[in-house]
């Protein structure tokens, strides 16, 4: 029987099917876990872009597999439903999330060629002035304060 929960379990399956994971929000304590046990691989050290590991799969196929052995001998599958619910709902979020951060390096890079034009700062330093400003500006909305977003 596996040792996981079902938060390990659900994060393994969305890792099994190739997204790799964040350690943030709900989703941090399970992802740590994961790392400590060996199951997930923390590429560039900062758990930020976590893939699954030959370990990980194995204890993913083997938890995946025990819904049908509870089933088999009368137990529910609900718990299992769920997680793949979830994990869904968690792989739909994620692509959104990357679709969201492609718009806003489109949106930075042509900010940053327009500034180029008009200040003569190159585009990468230009990019970098202007994703301070950015950064700024998302963390007052987040905080729900008016501002003055052009910088």
């Amino acid at each position: 029987m596996s040792d996981l929960s079902d938060d390990e379990l659900t994060v393994l399956m969305i890792a099994e099917a190739g997204e790799s994971m964040i350690a943030i929000g709900r989703w941090k304590q399970p992802t740590e876990s994961l790392i400590a046990k060996g199951y997930l691989q923390s590429r560039g050290g900062d758990n930020f872009n976590c893939i699954i590991t030959e370990a990980g799969r194995a204890a993913c196929k083997e938890a995946e597999y025990a819904p049908y052995r509870t089933a088999c001998m009368g137990g529910e599958d609900a718990p299992y439903k769920e997680m793949i619910e979830t994990g869904s709902k968690i792989g739909a979020t994620q692509k959104a999330i990357r679709d969201f951060a492609e718009q806003a390096a489109q949106l930075l890079a042509k900010a940053a060629q327009a500034s180029n034009r008009v200040t003569g700062d190159t585009p990468e330093v230009a990019a970098e002035k202007w994703s301070g400003i950015i950064l700024r500006r998302a963390l007052e909305l987040l905080r729900g304060l008016p501002g003055d977003s052009h910088g």
